[in-house]
């Protein structure tokens, strides 16, 4: 039986449906993807180690020429992330949350960089710099802020014991008191009932 073969015409091309396309194209794009998930690097994170009322300064270098934004981050363990405070077209501002406390923004020519003043424990957290420009949008730098000193909550629960401690205390002594003083009643009413037995006694004979 002889074999059959045909030139492919720009009919047939046109006559390939969607999904014949997409097989036919899938090795180049599983190709494709895996090279650029190859050319890709993740941006580790570093830490740092301070102390409960120690000052810190993170850098943000962004040499970028058409830098639109820059943007501190701040992520808490379990937490959702914060905008901490932003520069916009070379003007910094702390949001809400943090205005009036101890973090500032400043400017060193391409430096953005995010101070934080007399450190508490409830400053540990991931700091993030993101920048923006017309084109693209990207993390630069992030530093895991990790600080010395007892927690916020177990102070709180200390002083929770030691105020519970102290009702106890009183609900024992209250307790005692009130059991006391039930006794002596009692025999107080003894006593008393003795006593008109025996007078009533006496008047009889």
């Amino acid at each position: 039986m002889a074999g059959f073969s045909r030139q492919v015409t720009e009919a047939d091309v046109f006559n390939i449906t969607t999904e014949e396309k997409l097989i036919t194209l899938a090795p180049s794009l599983l190709f494709s993807t895996a090279l650029i998930h190859t050319v890709e690097a993740s941006h580790l994170i570093s830490l740092t180690l301070v102390d409960i009322g120690d000052n810190i300064t993170f850098d943000c270098n962004a040499s970028e020429k058409d830098l639109k934004f820059v943007n501190w981050y701040k992520q808490s363990l379990g937490y959702m992330v914060e905008i901490v405070g932003s520069v916009i077209l070379g003007q910094p501002t702390i949001s809400e949350k943090f205005k009036g406390s101890h973090f500032a923004i400043t400017i060193k020519g391409s430096r953005y960089d995010l101070t934080i003043f007399n450190i508490s424990k409830e400053d540990e957290a991931t700091y993030l710099c993101h920048i923006g420009t017309t084109y693209s949008q990207k993390f630069i730098s992030g530093t895991f802020l990790a600080v010395n000193g007892k927690m916020m909550f177990s102070q709180n629960v200390d002083s929770l014991v030691i105020t519970l401690g102290g009702l106890l205390a009183c609900c024992v002594i209250v307790i005692v008191l009130l059991i006391f003083y039930i006794k002596l009643k009692r025999n107080c009413g003894q006593t008393k009932g003795e006593f008109h037995l025996f007078i009533t006694e006496s008047l009889l004979y």
